[in-house]
């Protein structure tokens, strides 16, 4: 189940803030967004002191990463990935793949993506992997335009790939 901080996170309005149907329904679009909840619902209630309040009732997606193949043959056990698509409902996506290659190092693979940074909208993606050639690591940082209410988007994007040279035929 996904954490009351982590829906709060990605609210566009908070506690003493005047209520906007645009903020409302933009808040449950962006919500409805996230690779980790299936359905997102913004009803607006009014209270006893002149105000309102905000129930937000979310649903899940589930969130087990498992996947194999296997094979008649020795090794029979082909490949694994195994991870969570929202690690203790902490809106993080873990998994780590591995893949048996004939003749070469096994591929293994790593990756994570926190979709709020630091109690923030930022979005961190790290990936790392080991094929039977080469490496490839990422990392990247966004803070992705997700309505016309926000005012900035970015990327920060940072790689190295490490493999063998590759020829290209001339025509």
């Amino acid at each position: 189940i996904t954490r009351g901080e982590v829906v709060r996170g990605f609210l566009l309005l908070r506690v003493g803030d005047r209520c906007s149907e645009l903020r409302r329904a933009e808040s449950e679009r962006i919500l409805r967004a996230q690779p980790f909840l299936a359905d997102v619902d913004i009803d607006v209630i009014g209270n006893s002191r002149g105000g309102v309040n905000l129930e937000v009732r979310t649903i899940d997606e589930a969130s087990l990463i498992l996947s194999g193949a296997i094979d008649n043959s020795a090794p029979h056990v082909r490949s694994v990935r195994v991870g969570s698509a929202n690690l203790s409902g902490l809106g993080v996506s873990t998994s780590f793949s591995w893949r048996h290659q004939p003749a070469f190092h096994d591929r293994l693979e790593l990756r994570a993506s926190d979709y709020q940074f630091a109690g923030k909208p930022w979005v961190l993606s790290v990936a790392s992997m080991r094929d039977p050639l080469g490496r490839d690591d990422r990392a990247e940082m966004t803070l992705p335009f997700r309505t016309d209410v926000q005012r900035v988007a970015w990327r920060a994007h940072l790689s190295e790939t490490r493999g063998h040279a590759q020829f290209v035929e001339r025509d």
